[in-house]
């Protein structure tokens, strides 16, 4: 009996203890960041002034509603000095002020505890003499050296010709600098590679991986996943593969274009299935109104209030369906969108909201959807989310199947009768072994009763129990 009320009361404390265990890491394939081993996409959200924050308390009602949402990547900013309010966490000479180093350790800890991964920006102001600016280098190295949740960007857009330029040759001094205190610590330089050349020194640089800041006009969301296909070209063209954090997309209030929720889901939806390891719900902007309100994560002190307080409604429905978009953070899922046309093709149909339909008399039999033309992978379920309106008898309404160098690996034909009602959302799974080369997941539709589809997920490796890694899938 004794045994077992001290097993339970370590169980007890296990249970009420937070988990200290979000260390940060790149998979060995160079691609993908791991938390604690596991490879993870970090989808997260801007919040630049955190240190603005003077009540804890705040900030921890911040990151419970991001946890909520499914977020696991923060971005703040070591110098940022937002309308007057310096909240640097270094002086121009690289040492240290306070309260705001305090208060990025105490951000830093209430993250781990969430098991969220916090990227420390550094920004260059040409003013600054570069020695203070690598002495701010080393400082951040050896107060965060115990965290094991942060990486460092040291040059926040770095290719600016303005205030804010670091060139290749200082992103080396700062990053050489860092690793002597701390050689396991993950660095950046943020910045946009314009071609295979430009991308590669980057890379000698001394970045672990890179984080462009791509186009933020309207539209843009659609190009993600070919951009990112162009740099994985390159990078396999350079035999250097490292992982691609798209760490600051468009946001609302910067010009014009004010993205909406479709925006953020296509653009992060996008840029997981392409291969980026990351992605920023970016917010923040002193030009929404006449009265520069409200600044998003740019302000948080004084009257303005945190982050989930100020977010505006687009923003908030991004943030709360973000998470189920792109199905989750594991790297082993990737959710293709049937709406978005750059994720998967169509022969027949047409898009209706966030879906891809078609209908008996308006649409001719044939593909709702194939795709991707994934490859190098040897196993894995994929599933379709549909929805059938109406009957027809035992006929097959569609067949989906998994197909890869001219042979079907599986195949299920679906009657509406396989519905358990018409117009209630259902799923079917198939599983495959041995599709090497390029796989496509195809939706034949035959036309017999109206259909809708939602999206399909891939889930890499063996369906047995127990956790599959990234690394099964074939190099």
């Amino acid at each position: 009996m004794l045994i077992k009320i001290v097993a339970a009361g370590l169980l007890i404390a296990m249970m009420s203890t937070p988990s200290l265990a979000a260390t940060l890491g790149i998979t060995k394939d160079g691609r993908f960041f791991t938390v604690d081993g596991r490879p993870t996409y970090l989808n997260g959200i801007s919040y630049y002034s955190a240190l603005s924050l003077a009540d804890p308390n705040q900030v921890r009602a911040d990151l419970n509603d991001m946890a909520a949402d499914g977020f696991n990547w923060i971005r703040v900013w070591a110098h940022w000095n937002s309308e007057g309010d310096d909240i640097c966490a270094l002086n121009a000479d690289g040492k240290v002020r306070e309260p705001y180093l305090s208060r990025l350790k105490s951000l830093v800890k209430m993250c781990n505890e969430r098991k969220i991964i916090v990227d420390v920006t550094m920004a260059r102001d040409r003013k600054q003499a570069f020695a203070g600016y690598l002495e701010g280098a080393r400082a951040l190295a050896r107060e965060l050296k115990p965290c094991r949740n942060v990486y460092l960007d040291v040059g926040n857009e770095r290719d600016v010709q303005d205030n804010r330029y670091v060139s290749f040759e200082e992103i080396g001094e700062l990053t050489r600098a860092i690793k002597e205190i701390d050689p396991k610590r993950i660095c950046t330089a943020s910045g946009v590679p314009g071609s295979q050349a430009n991308l590669d020194q980057y890379l000698k640089a001394g970045c672990d991986f890179i984080a462009p800041h791509l186009d933020r006009g309207q539209g843009s969301s659609a190009k993600t996943v070919g951009a990112i296909k162009e740099l994985i070209v390159w990078m396999n063209a350079l035999n250097h593969r490292v992982p691609i954090h798209l760490q600051e997309p468009f946001r609302r209030g910067y010009t014009d274009y004010q993205p909406t929720v479709e925006d953020f889901f296509r653009d992060d939806s996008g840029g997981k299935i392409a291969g980026a390891a990351g992605w920023c719900l970016h917010n923040g902007s002193s030009r929404i109104s006449k009265d520069h309100r409200p600044f998003r994560s740019f302000y948080m002190g004084g009257n303005e209030g945190r982050l989930y307080k100020q977010l505006d409604a687009v923003e908030l429905e991004a943030a709360g369906g973000l998470d189920d978009q792109i199905g989750g953070t594991d790297m082993n899922t990737l959710r293709y969108q049937a709406e978005y046309e750059e994720q998967l093709s169509h022969e027949t149909g047409r898009r209706q909201g966030f879906s891809w339909s078609a209908s008996v008399g308006h649409d001719n039999a044939g593909f709702l959807s194939h795709g991707p033309g994934i490859d190098k992978i040897s196993s894995g379920r994929v599933t379709w989310r549909l929805r059938v309106f109406g009957r027809a008898d035992h006929e097959p309404v569609l067949v989906l199947d998994i197909y890869s160098a001219g042979k079907v690996l599986a195949s299920k034909a679906v009657t509406s009768r396989d519905f358990s009602a018409p117009g209630k959302w259902q799923t079917f799974s198939l599983d495959f072994k041995g599709g090497k080369q390029a796989l496509v997941f195809r939706t034949y539709w035959t036309g017999k009763a109206d259909l809708e589809m939602d999206h399909l997920t891939l889930k890499i490796g063996s369906q047995t129990p127990g956790y599959v890694t990234i690394q099964d899938i074939i190099d």
